[in-house]
Parts: structure tokens; sequence; C-alpha cells
């Protein structure tokens, strides 16, 4: 009965240390790179309102006065 004990527990110690070992290597040898910090974009919007007429309006932005859509 104690040998049954004793082999159980030895193969726990095992079986824990291949755990503990895979975990470690996958820990350690993982690839991703860390992200630099988050990029922000600021920009200018020059909106130009043409006209209003009974509730509709109608914006024109510069890219499409200087292509004439």
């Amino acid at each position: 009965m104690m040998k049954r004990h004793v082999l159980a527990d030895f193969m726990l110690i095992v079986l824990l240390g291949f755990l503990m070992g895979g975990a470690a290597t996958a820990y350690f040898t993982d690839e991703t790179s860390p992200r630099s910090s988050p990029e922000f974009v600021f920009g200018t919007v020059d909106i130009k309102v043409e006209k209003i007429t009974g509730g509709d309006i109608t914006i024109v932005t510069p890219e499409e006065t200087s292509t004439g859509a």
C-alpha cells in the first residue's frame, strides 16, 4: 500500500514538472513583439456650406471642389 502511494506521488511530481517546464518554455519562446505606444493621428477638416434650402444641407469639401465633382 505504501509503495503505491510513493509511486503515485512520484508520478504526480514528474507530471507537474513537465507541465511547469512546458509552461515556462511557452512563455519564454513567445515571438510576438510588444506593441509600440498607440498612434493618434490628428488633422483638420475644412467644410464649406454652399447653400441651405428647406432643411437640406449641401456640403462641399475642398477635395470635391478641386476635382470638379
